[in-house]
């Protein structure tokens, strides 16, 4: 802008002036230059270009040979030595100051030169020269609420009463609330605004008022957090049915089914195994929450991390002659269930004690060892059981149970091959190859006590097949140098 700026003065200069004649060079022109109605803009530009660029002032012009001086009379010389000056000082403000043109134009930035009006651009500020927001009693409340949904749902699991998973749920139903809230509040301010009628902005609070304003938050959270726990079961109920389309669930109420399957669990030395896994760091047993479920697959019964919830599914409760509300409304229906389904009760609460102890936090895809260890805990409380009592004590079970004697390898890695569990996925963690090498390395004294006790129970009912169980029991004793066993037939 300056440059053309410039060029347009010389111009008219030259166009305007009558002929004059300079017998003094002027200063940065090397030779007499006449000023005359000839002059084209080019030949203005070429004398003007050394002021405009001073990387080229130092350097002497050289004048077309078509503008040569010519001679004119030296009183002519002082009225012609102004606009030259004018054109051949330092910088065009100088120029424009010589010829009084400076109140016409506009001030040069002192940002890069140019005469481009830049007042109205505001330098960035840097983060230290930024306002700092006001701290408001609000602002303190809302840290107070997330500080108290977090800490009173994460005490549950840091006492071992829950699974790290069911933070998920514990944080999360409070944490949607109070999104609700926040929406809503946010929705309100719009509608004020758009009806002219802004909502004043929050005026910064004493210190004092924030520490209160964040105490009410931590209390108002912790109490979300706590009611969300204790009613989680009625929740769950309540949403899984909207959430999960076919998916149809019913809680069960009472201590009475939880302390049933307990005392039945308890009897048996594996049972007892499995819910001291159960226990909280004050020795007390938490069962999972109870629910009656109906799905399509061919899940008869499932345990929900999330929701720390053991989900029957309501064909085991119709297959002995009874309705669903039969059963829930009956409470010796559910303690006489927890009998006769104990296998399905241990296989699931053997879920709960996975993830509260050996399933990794970050870990809610399901892996098949848990599936391998959970079928494997009801083997082994089948093999308690017939120990307790070798003539009764497999009365469901009992060619499963020979099936995993004869190839435990095989009965594991076909457990993926099932259609339930195609999704589940291998996992590669330690805990795991240290269960499954501690399974093969005792494997061999299982089997050989085995094979004794199923002979003893089919000495009576089929001594062919108590001969051919105790010819087995003896040749892996023998291959493994254990000891003989003692069981002699009639």
């Amino acid at each position: 802008m300056r440059r053309l700026l410039a060029v347009l003065l010389s111009s008219t200069l030259a166009l305007s002036a009558p002929a004059q004649t300079i017998s003094a060079p002027a200063p940065r022109v090397t030779a007499p230059v006449i000023f005359s109605p000839v002059l084209t803009a080019p030949s203005a530009v070429s004398l003007t270009a050394p002021a405009l660029v001073p990387s080229l002032s130092v350097a002497p012009l050289v004048v077309p040979a078509a503008l040569a001086p010519l001679p004119l009379p030296a009183a002519a010389i002082p009225a012609a030595a102004a606009p030259v000056a004018a054109l051949a000082a330092p910088a065009p403000v100088a120029a424009i100051a010589q010829l009084g043109l400076a109140e016409r134009l506009p001030a040069p930035s002192a940002f890069d030169g140019s005469t481009e009006r830049k007042d109205a651009v505001e330098p960035a500020r840097t983060p230290s020269e930024r306002p700092e927001k006001p701290k408001t009693a609000y602002g303190a409340l809302k840290k107070g609420l997330a500080l108290g949904v977090v800490a009173a749902a994460a005490v549950p699991v840091a006492w071992g009463a829950e699974p790290f998973h069911a933070l998920a749920f514990s944080v999360g139903a409070p944490a949607v609330a109070l999104l609700s809230a926040w929406t809503g509040r946010l929705l309100w301010r719009l509608a004020r605004r758009i009806a002219g009628r802004p909502a004043a902005k929050p005026a910064p609070a004493t210190k004092a008022r924030r520490l209160r304003a964040l105490a009410a938050g931590i209390l108002i959270g912790a109490a979300l957090a706590v009611g969300t726990v204790a009613e989680r079961p009625r929740i769950v109920e309540t949403a899984a049915s909207a959430a999960v389309p076919g998916l149809e669930i019913r809680r069960i109420d009472g201590r009475e089914m939880p302390d049933a399957v307990k005392a039945v669990l308890m009897q048996n030395p594996v049972g007892r195994e499995v819910l001291r896994g159960l226990e909280d760091r004050g020795g007390r047993v938490r069962m999972p929450d109870l629910y009656v479920f109906k799905r399509d697959d061919a899940a008869i019964g499932t345990y929900v991390s999330v929701l720390d919830g053991l989900f029957i599914d309501e064909s085991v409760i119709t297959s002995r002659g009874w309705t669903v509300e039969e059963f829930l409304a009956d409470k010796e229906k559910q303690t006489a269930l927890a009998a006769d389904a104990q296998s399905l009760m241990l296989h699931e609460l053997r879920h709960a004690d996975q993830y509260r102890r050996r399933v990794a936090p970050w870990q809610f895809h399901p892996v098949i060892q848990v599936e391998h260890e959970a079928y494997m805990t009801e083997h082994f409380y089948a093999h308690e059981r017939l120990r307790a009592d070798p003539e009764n004590g497999l009365a469901d079970g009992y060619y499963t149970y020979r099936r995993v004697l004869e190839d435990v390898d095989a009965y594991v890695d076909g457990i993926q091959d099932r259609d339930l569990y195609k999704n589940n996925v291998v996992s590669g963690a330690a805990v795991w190859t240290k269960w499954r090498e501690s399974l093969r390395a005792s494997w061999p004294a299982h089997q050989a006590e085995a094979y004794e006790l199923l002979a003893r129970r089919n000495a009576k009912s089929d001594p062919k097949q108590a001969r051919a169980d105790l010819k087995q029991a003896r040749e892996i004793a023998a291959a493994h140098g254990l000891p003989a066993p003692k069981f002699v037939l009639p």
